[in-house]
């Protein structure tokens, strides 16, 4: 078991970059909108310090500077280098806390999170993956720490990072741990857990050491200095890098952990279950060069309503089979996840940037998975945000009535919606205002117009569910499993074929797990049907 100890802080040794032809790379970010000019401009202000602070502490020669359009752009010469190498440290959020460890939950409750620890089995030496609840309260985050370096510990050899708070840091921490004693508490860097220990004694003075047992000298170091100049702001997404001249597109599923999963997404991630439609299948020979997607997946709320378990990795895993299987281009999908899919985020990307981008004979897709909301007094339906809140629904969450409507004035345009959410106010995937009844009759319909098509996971007056052995909603995990195995076959199915193949799964698999009825449903005309994703 591990314990939590005390440590001397050691600097870490100075990167040695070897220097040669010049190799410039380039990483541009943006700055995530929040609808308030002078906000936007001061996330912007403060990414641009931390990029120049680990460009400094990194070593390299490079600059940090402001782009039109709420954009932050950093430049490093390489030389001899690899420069994809040199930016990835530099691209870390770095989002450092400390919380302590709920040994009393398996699911997170509101306002709580989950974590993945890594830990090497000493006998076997095979990778172990422990999933734990963490308390809601942060205990310290990255903004605390004064100096953090990298130290050898004398009983392990194995490298650690260290950390020294200040005044008020220390303070927080010895309270915490003075008031947990044979609790256990974890310290976790972009929602992953460097190190889940026991605290033995209450940890005074500010200085502290974290190991994970698996990291290596430089892992470490790169660690420390990310640490040391701060955490990047979380609506701050990578939209590209060039390296060596060639334009990368920032990936829109898990291998960009950055943008998806830990800032916001992994930090809120169900416990970690895979799945057997979690890998995409080898691509169909018909793609969609002509195809733009909108991808959201709202797993916790600024509210802390009850988790749409899965809601994030739905959505990341679509958005992995569009690109991958069916030949969707990279800059062409939208993944929006959690604290990326604000109200305002939403407007952005289904009001201003698909009408912009797909133009007349394009194929466009919303994909939603997430909390549906009722509006009891109006018989309306609503998609609810990251910052939607049940009781001021009109102001803060997003109609289905105005997404038909958008969609439905893109002329020329074929439009698909995909609705992995729950509208009777009842179950996970639903969302009521406090005090609120769920809903026994059913909403009233909305009418999709003719050139758009919606596949949603229910009736209005039905529960939809997750299917927890799969970490996926159940739609979701049919729907991707209908892909993968069209694929196997060489075909895209038609929106008809999906539909015959989920709704009949789902029907049986949501009576076996729950009792409950879960009937998904297709409104398209003969044409739209007859076409594929």
């Amino acid at each position: 078991m591990k314990v939590l100890m005390l440590c001397l802080v050691c600097a870490g040794p100075a990167a040695a970059w070897s220097w040669g032809p010049s190799r410039p790379a380039e990483a541009v970010f943006e700055v995530e909108s929040t609808g308030n000019p002078a906000v936007d401009g001061a996330l912007s202000d403060r990414a641009v310090a931390v990029l120049r602070k680990r460009v400094a502490v990194f070593g390299l020669d490079g600059t940090v500077e402001k782009r039109a359009g709420g954009r932050v752009a950093i430049v490093i010469d390489a030389h001899a280098d690899d420069p994809g190498v040199l930016l990835r440290p530099l691209l870390k959020p770095a989002r450092l806390e400390f919380r302590i460890v709920r040994w009393d939950r398996k699911k997170p409750g509101p306002g709580e999170t989950t974590t993945t620890e890594f830990t090497l089995d000493d006998k076997t030496g095979a990778l172990k993956q422990t999933v734990h609840v963490l308390d809601k309260v942060v205990i310290l985050t990255g903004a605390d720490i004064l100096e953090a370096g990298v130290a050898m510990n004398q009983y392990t050899k194995k490298p650690e990072v260290t950390f020294k708070f200040g005044p008020a840091g220390a303070a927080a921490l010895e309270k915490a741990t003075t008031n947990a004693l044979g609790r256990r508490m974890a310290v976790t860097v972009d929602g992953r857990a460097i190190t889940v220990a026991t605290i033995v004694s209450a940890i005074t003075g500010g200085v502290m050491a974290i190991s994970d047992g698996i990291m290596t000298e430089r892992s470490a170091t790169d660690l420390a200095r990310a640490l040391s100049s701060g955490p990047l702001p979380e609506r701050l997404a990578l939209v590209h890098t060039v390296v060596d001249g060639k334009l990368i597109p920032a990936e829109p599923a898990a291998a960009a952990p950055a943008r998806a999963a830990k800032g916001p997404a992994a930090e809120a991630a169900a416990p970690a279950v895979v799945s057997d439609v979690d890998v995409p299948p080898p691509a169909l020979a018909r793609g969609r060069a002509n195809g733009f997607a909108v991808v959201i997946g709202v797993e916790r709320t600024r509210q802390g309503l009850p988790r749409a378990d899965f809601a994030a990795k739905d959505a990341t895993v679509f958005a992995s089979y569009l690109i991958k299987t069916l030949g969707y281009s990279e800059e062409n999908v939208v993944l929006l996840v959690d604290e990326r899919a604000a109200k305002s985020d939403l407007e952005k990307y289904l009001e201003d940037w698909l009408p912009r981008k797909a133009g007349p004979g394009a194929t466009v897709v919303v994909y939603f998975s997430g909390h549906g909301a009722p509006d009891a007094a109006h018989g309306t339906s609503y998609l609810v945000p990251y910052d939607g809140d049940p009781a001021y629904l009109g102001k803060t969450a997003f109609p289905l009535k105005r997404l038909y409507e958008t969609l439905g004035k893109l002329k020329g345009r074929r439009s698909i919606v995909l609705l992995d959410a729950c509208f009777s106010g009842a179950g996970r995937r639903s969302a009521l205002a406090k005090g609120a009844r769920p809903l026994v009759a059913k909403q009233e319909p909305v009418e999709p117009p003719a050139n758009l098509a919606v596949l949603s996971a229910s009736a209005s007056n039905q529960i939809g569910g997750s299917y927890d052995a799969q970490g996926h909603g159940l739609f979701t995990y049919y729907l991707l499993r209908s892909l993968r195995d069209a694929a196997a076959d060489g075909r895209a199915p038609t929106l008809q074929q999906l539909f015959d193949s989920v709704a009949g799964k789902v029907e049986a698999e949501a009576r076996r797990l729950t009792g409950n009825e879960q009937t998904p449903q297709l409104e398209a005309g003969v044409s739209s049907r007859a076409g594929s994703l």
